[in-house]
């Protein structure tokens, strides 16, 4: 469990965050230039990865906080 904490904390939701950053860089830079045309597919995507990256960081949280309440009343 901790090592499944260490590496969901530390390594899978800053990726997931940094890859949607990245993400929105790229179709803000395809917005700004006229000779890069492409479908409305990467956007699309782009909206669905970063709404998967959000509710899995809300639900993380989510967690985290049960964890942390939970270990309150048990040494309490």
């Amino acid at each position: 469990s901790l090592i499944l904490w260490f590496v969901t904390s530390f390594m899978l939701l800053p990726c997931m965050l940094l890859l949607n950053l990245w993400g929105n860089l790229l179709i803000e830079e395809m917005d700004n230039n006229s000779e890069c045309v492409y479908n409305g597919y990467a956007q699309t995507f782009q909206m669905l990865y970063l709404i998967a990256t959000y509710c899995a960081v809300f639900v993380y949280l989510i967690f985290l906080v049960t964890i942390k309440e939970t270990m309150k009343r048990f040494y309490v």
